[in-house]
């Protein structure tokens, strides 16, 4: 079972892969999609009420989805705390609107960490990780460079001033 950091690292590598990817197009971000889960004909009940029943993408079925939609929306709203994004200032749900990368989000994604070798930025590592499709290995050298990006960040930043 990944910790929370691990799971943390892994959302805040798609979030910002898909927004350097597509920058500066703003984006809309539903943690279903994130997930990669997909609706059942049991998501909404008869009378229209959400019930958070998913499946992901493996087929397991998911009875109740809200802890794991939390969990994308604290990522997100934890990137737009630090300035590593900007969204509009309403949420529907477990959707984002109008999401995009900060300068100072894109000046960590265009940087190149020290401790690797070669001049790719980790923003192109994170977009070649992402290009066919989120395999296990994929997602933990994503996490590791994202996390490795953000401990550098602070260091990085301050020396653009």
């Amino acid at each position: 079972m990944p910790t929370n950091i691990d799971r943390f690292n892994v959302l805040v590598a798609q979030i910002l892969a898909l927004l350097y990817r597509e920058f500066p197009i703003r984006q809309s971000i539903r943690a279903e999609n994130l997930l990669g889960y997909q609706q059942t004909d049991n998501t909404y009940s008869p009378e229209g009420r959400w019930t958070a029943e998913y499946r992901k993408g493996d087929g397991t079925l998911i009875r109740d989805a809200t802890a794991d939609f939390d969990f994308v929306q604290d990522t997100i709203r934890w990137l737009s705390d630090e300035g590593y994004i900007l969204h509009w200032p309403y949420e529907t749900g477990y959707e984002f609107m109008g999401v995009t990368l900060s300068a100072k989000g894109l000046e960590l994604l265009k940087a190149v960490p020290s401790s690797v070798a070669g001049s790719t930025s980790v923003g192109d590592t994170l977009l070649a990780i992402f290009k066919d499709g989120t395999k296990d290995g994929a997602k933990e050298a994503a996490a590791s460079a994202i996390s490795s990006a953000l401990t550098q960040a602070p260091g990085f930043l301050m020396s653009l001033r």
